[in-house]
């Protein structure tokens, strides 16, 4: 029963993509919040909205593939 390296490594390399996505979420949906008058309001709203949703995703997907690297299934 051995470790499946480059599934691991992929896991990972998508758990770094959710971090990035955790840190930017908010970040956007700040800065949309704030400036509700401005034109590009719905778009960075919207962006925002995505980083979270994307953050979510990926950090499942990262997990299944850290775990199934690890089991090697």
């Amino acid at each position: 029963m051995g470790v499946n390296q480059s599934k691991v490594i992929s896991g990972v390399k998508t758990l770094v993509k959710t971090i990035f996505l955790m840190v930017l979420g908010p970040l956007l949906l700040n800065q949309a919040l704030k400036n509700q008058g401005h034109p590009l309001f719905y778009p960075v709203l919207i962006a925002g909205i995505a980083a979270f949703f994307g953050a979510i995703y990926l950090g499942f997907k990262g997990v299944l593939t850290v775990v199934r690297g690890i089991f090697n299934d």
